[in-house]
């Protein structure tokens, strides 16, 4: 399963998904990884059967996960490959 939320600053990112960190320790479950904390443009946050991501909005637009993953695989390869050509 995928969550993808937006923030709108570097700060708002890291912050939101330090909040999902918290969270899920509080509720006795555990954190895999994290990634991106540095940046603050893109956050992961990995927790096993599911992955946050917590990304600014131009980011977001540019990933575009939600098409990304809801595509069949071959539509997957396409959307990839465009995103090389750009």
């Amino acid at each position: 399963r995928i969550v993808i939320a937006t923030g709108d600053s570097n700060r708002q990112v890291k912050s939101l998904a330090q909040n999902v960190q918290e969270k899920v320790k509080e509720a006795g479950a555990e954190v895999i990884s994290t990634e991106g904390e540095d940046g603050g443009e893109w956050v992961l946050v990995d927790l096993g059967d599911i992955v946050v991501h917590v990304m600014q909005a131009n980011v977001r637009a540019y990933y575009n996960l939600e098409e990304l993953w809801s595509a069949t695989p071959a539509q997957r390869r396409k959307a990839v490959e465009q995103a090389r050509e750009e």
